[in-house]
């Protein structure tokens, strides 16, 4: 393995080797997809497993013929492990947004983030239905097939088209359901329009290029955010937790934004602001 893999002149070249593994990886799930959902348990479950396995598999091989001393870990890793995790490693989420996927939507995404201990240096997601990747490199912005990503510069809420995911499958504590309900009852009326666009990460990579406005979500999935997450921030959006917890602790929540938007929704969301 080269030893500047995670230095900023690796970048871009990196970029066009790893798009291609990530576009046919896309291509694989998409051909394998349902067309509609199965309301079957087992068959739900064994679709997800199957069609994820062996999209690791594959992507796993390719990127260790190419960068053998890089292990490869999907994103069962748990937030608290990061830390423990020395040196380069791939993060790979091989089907982001499993319940569009069961039932023969859109709005799901392959992901390959290259982390470096806690930290994210690359990130890609790949929408295969709509074969369009976005990707980002640490501190040297954000990109989407070839050209340069920018958030958008809303600067009223009441103009703002924001994107959440609702906490329900997986089966979340109540304690998350009722502060997300709280979050969406002070939201709702405020804004433009409130929408659930899919997958995190892709919601993320739609704030990264101006399509939403801002994303918020509750509780605490940072293994699963870190691709957008980085794609947002490069593109120029603030990231950060709902409220004061920081981000990734448990109950931190996740809100992308512009900074203008930033400001105005932890203020909308401080206990005692009026509805």
């Amino acid at each position: 393995m080269p030893h500047d893999l995670s230095t900023p002149q690796a970048g871009e070249p990196l970029l066009e080797r790893l798009i291609p593994l990530l576009r046919e990886a896309g291509q694989r799930l998409l051909s394998r997809q349902p067309s509609r959902a199965r309301h079957d348990a087992s068959l739900m479950r064994q679709c997800v497993d199957e069609a994820g396995a062996s999209t690791l598999r594959h992507l796993g091989q390719a990127l260790q013929a190419q960068w053998p001393d890089v292990p490869v870990f999907p994103t069962g890793l748990t937030p608290d492990r990061l830390p423990a995790v020395t040196g380069l490693y791939w993060l790979c989420d091989p089907l982001d947004g499993a319940i569009q996927y069961l039932a023969g939507l859109p709005m799901w995404t392959c992901n390959l983030t290259l982390m470096q201990g806690a930290e994210p240096l690359l990130a890609l997601v790949h929408d295969a239905c709509l074969d369009r990747s976005y990707h980002a490199l640490r501190g040297q912005g954000a990109g989407c097939d070839g050209g340069v990503i920018r958030c958008s510069e809303a600067p009223l809420l009441a103009l703002s088209t924001l994107g959440t995911s609702f906490p329900n499958v997986p089966p979340r504590p109540q304690a998350e359901v009722d502060d997300f309900l709280g979050h969406l009852a002070r939201t709702v009326p405020a804004v433009l329009a409130q929408r659930w666009i899919g997958s995190a990460t892709l919601s993320l990579a739609l704030v990264a290029c101006g399509r939403l406005d801002a994303y918020w979500e509750c509780g605490r999935h940072l293994v699963d955010w870190l691709p957008g997450l980085l794609i947002a921030r490069e593109a120029g959006a603030t990231v950060s937790g709902l409220g004061t917890v920081p981000l990734g602790e448990p109950g931190s929540g996740l809100l992308a934004a512009p900074a203008a938007l930033h400001r105005q929704l932890l203020d909308l969301w401080q206990p005692g602001t009026p509805r």
